[in-house]
């Protein structure tokens, strides 16, 4: 995983957090502070059968001084909506992943989070997951 020094932040309206609800999220937590270093939320439409998911992941790295914001989207059906948008959102903040977590469920975007973390240099941390 590469992590450039500098993150982007993502240039996509954010308006969505007001009109979706949130579904699932995770967070990776630094027990020195009690911060949220990683804090991931999956949104999906209010109508009842809305194919369109949207991930928002930020970033507070105040150990390396780095902070962004990614979103992702994706929509359809047949596959993992939820991890794909992981995926485009850290990758759109400029994050290199090693392996494609895309399609492949919330564990591996999980072992992702938990690889940022290591990266960044927090080598004891909490990760938490919800849902809604």
């Amino acid at each position: 995983m590469k992590i450039p020094s500098v993150l982007t932040n993502s240039k996509k309206n954010m308006s969505f957090r007001d009109t979706n609800q949130v579904v699932h999220g995770y967070q990776c937590i630094n027990p020195e502070d009690e911060t949220a270093v990683i804090d991931c939320r999956i949104y999906t439409g209010k109508r009842p059968y809305s194919s369109r998911i949207i991930a928002a992941v930020w970033i507070r790295d105040k150990k390396n001084n780095r902070f962004a914001h990614g979103v992702g989207f994706a929509a359809g059906y047949g596959y993992h909506k939820g991890s794909l948008a992981i995926e485009l959102a850290l990758i759109e903040m400029g994050i290199k992943l090693e392996t494609e977590i895309g399609c492949r469920g919330y564990g591996e975007c999980v072992k992702a989070f938990q690889a940022l973390m290591s990266e960044m240099g927090y080598l004891s941390f909490i990760t938490a997951e919800f849902s809604a």
